[in-house]
């Protein structure tokens, strides 16, 4: 019998006859976006100034797929456990972390036979921050990376690009300079003299693997809570170096999980300021 979901303390499975079906959880791979910070984009200028003091997460919505089957079965009772006020405490063995979650809604469900799955949607409404500075090895070899965070290899963090470096290495678009556009003239009159580079938006494919869950987690919250620290960061590849801001995470997913190995993927985007 599958338990792989306690709720405050009560075992669904037992209690309600519901558990996480597999890749459920996939969303709480995901770090939380920041909120977008304040910043200047001067004309004359590559890329933007940006206000980087005090850097702020968003909250993360969150969608857990779930099946409830069995003599037990009581959805009912279950949806009225999670939609009491306050947050419900989520935890989940297999992942080796708690959550406190904030029901928002309960989708349509699939009725196959006897057994009911649907999906359960979610606020974590208070990220939580952790000290950037140490961290567990991730305790399997990983092959050094052509990538730096401010000068740390992403193999210390047990993370590897799988794709983007296309992204990162495409020259930022051109700012618009001074241009008119009078009717009785042809064409336009276009200030060419100089060319400025915008802001852009880069996209990582990314996996992280460890020894075990909780080699894991303390790998990924000492990357992206560096990454959400106070300041500019830099991204080296291959010797050249960028200057980024965090923006989110997307895609979230548990890629493997087995004795000695465990992996996680997401797609990283970040902003690379000039």
């Amino acid at each position: 019998m599958v338990k792989n979901l306690y709720i405050d303390g009560i075992d669904v499975r037992d209690a309600f006859g519901v558990w996480v079906q597999k890749g459920g959880y996939d969303d709480l791979f995901t770090f939380p976006p920041m909120k977008p910070p304040y910043f200047n984009d001067w004309p004359e200028q590559h890329g933007i100034e940006v206000d980087l003091k005090a850097p702020t997460l968003a909250p993360l919505s969150v969608q857990v797929l779930l099946i409830a089957s069995g003599a037990n079965a009581n959805v009912a009772g279950f949806i009225e456990l999670l939609s009491k006020p306050g947050y419900r405490a989520w935890r989940f063995p297999t992942l080796d972390r708690e959550f406190k979650l904030r029901y928002v809604e309960c989708g349509d469900f699939e009725q196959v036979g006897n057994v009911s799955v649907f999906a359960v949607q979610f606020e974590l409404d208070e990220p939580k921050r952790f000290d950037p500075a140490t961290w567990l090895a991730p305790g399997v070899p990983v092959r050094p990376s052509a990538y730096e965070l401010d000068g740390t290899n992403f193999a210390d963090f047990g993370l590897f690009v799988r794709m983007g470096k296309g992204s990162l290495l495409c020259p930022a678009p051109a700012k618009q300079n001074l241009t008119r556009d009078i009717s009785v003239l042809d064409g336009r009159i276009y200030d060419a003299v100089k060319t400025y580079r915008n802001a852009k938006e880069i996209t990582l494919q990314c996996a992280l693997k460890a020894a075990s869950m909780s080699r894991l987690w303390s790998c990924r919250d000492a990357f992206f809570n560096r990454l959400i620290a106070t300041g500019e960061h830099t991204i080296t590849y291959a010797g050249a170096e960028y200057p980024v801001f965090y923006n989110e995470t997307t895609g979230g997913q548990l890629l493997a999980l087995r004795e000695n190995l465990v992996m996680c993927g997401f797609e990283l985007k970040l902003t690379v300021i000039r």
